[in-house]
């Protein structure tokens, strides 16, 4: 949660060999060492005082993070510059795999660390204050008093900056802010820092090397999918509904089916996936449709086993409008008897979870079977 966090770090990226592939690396390494918020469009810039090498991309991150600059500087900014084959030598403007400064630190200003914070390029450069400036308009420069968007228009960016990239992003693939007020999901960022120590331990006992280049980004991205995948966990039932109850004077049956979800096993962590049918029968309330899906997506988005599932979602429709009755059959295709144990591929679960009048009227049962297009037992 940003609570545990208690300083701002602005950062300025570039680079120049294999650009998109190491600022991409260089932003997914920065969420270990706290919780990266903002991240600027990627601007194609010249080099400053060798013209003949290629051009740079450079780019703007805002951090959080719990520890002080010499520790950020050491821990996070050398060492991320070290994975990804930073060499400094003597000439400050050689090509270089990626070059990560402390812009600025809180409100700080003065020699920090044996730095000078704010960083003077900011005042300088183009490639540093307008990539800035997109994330934090109205942040303050703590000497001059200047608003970042002001430096920004005062640079001769015309001769520095060819252009954005639109065609590149450098947000890794499943980051987003977590305040989803559809789904009620509380907003906090998923640190989940265990999961990225377990992911190494994991790579390294089955004989890998998760500092190589093609795994060096893996525990994050594993960090950041479970976030995803497990994101029902934190999901709100009572915004989730958000008053999207409605009086009407219609009993017949309701059934919104083919709804798409996928979770995962909590056996084997590995997924299941495949369709959710709910029905129920209005005791004068329905709910508006779009929640139905959601309803479902909460519970799919857990560890799980699919027959909890299924009786969970018709417990949770049954608790909020109180209907005459409740259908809920899920149809899942599990990866753990897929790709290992019995290794059969076309094996397909059906769960079902009848609720008052369902379970009571086997005429009710048939009426929601025939609707989705099943075969109807004969009593």
């Amino acid at each position: 949660m940003t609570d545990s966090y208690t300083n701002d770090v602005y950062l300025s990226l570039g680079s120049n060999v294999e650009p998109e592939r190491h600022l991409s690396a260089a932003v997914a390494l920065l969420d270990r060492f706290g919780a990266v918020l903002r991240i600027s469009s990627v601007y194609e810039t010249k080099p400053v005082g060798t013209p003949d090498q290629p051009v740079f991309l450079n780019a703007a991150v805002k951090l959080l993070t719990d520890l002080t600059l010499a520790e950020f500087q050491d821990k996070a900014v050398t060492w991320i510059e070290n994975v990804l084959g930073r060499r400094r030598g003597e000439d400050p403007n050689a090509p270089r795999t990626i070059d990560i400064d402390v812009t600025l630190f809180n409100a700080d200003a003065g020699m920090l660390a044996g730095r000078k914070i704010p960083d003077p390029k900011l005042l300088r450069h183009a490639f540093v204050a307008v990539p800035l400036a997109e994330i934090a308009p109205e942040l303050i420069h703590p000497e001059t008093g200047e608003t970042m968007s002001r430096i920004a228009r005062s640079m001769d960016s015309e001769h520095t900056i060819i252009g954005k990239r639109t065609d590149l992003s450098l947000d890794p693939p499943g980051r987003r802010p977590i305040d989803d007020t559809e789904t009620g999901e509380r907003s906090e960022l998923i640190g989940c820092e265990g999961i990225e120590t377990a992911i190494r331990a994991i790579l390294r006992s089955v004989g890998e090397d998760p500092d190589r280049e093609g795994l060096i980004g893996t525990p994050d991205r594993i960090r950041r999918m479970y976030a995803e995948l497990t994101r029902g966990y934190r999901m709100d039932p009572t915004v989730l509904i958000n008053e999207a109850l409605f009086e009407v004077d219609y009993d017949e049956l309701v059934i919104v089916k083919d709804i798409d979800y996928y979770s995962l096993c909590e056996h084997h962590l590995l997924p299941f996936f495949g369709q959710a049918h709910v029905g129920y029968l209005p005791r004068g309330k329905v709910l508006g449709l779009s929640k139905i899906p959601r309803i479902v997506e909460m519970y799919a988005r857990r560890l799980q086993i699919q027959e909890r599932m299924t009786r969970q979602i018709a417990d949770f429709i049954s608790e909020t409008i109180n209907p005459l009755g409740v259908a809920v059959v899920v149809e899942g295709v599990h990866m753990c008897s897929m790709m290992r144990g019995v290794k059969k591929d076309n094996v397909k679960m059906v769960t079902s979870s009848m609720l008052g009048g369902f379970r009571k009227s086997a005429k009710t049962r048939s009426e929601f079977m025939s609707l989705l297009g099943r075969p109807v037992a004969k009593e």
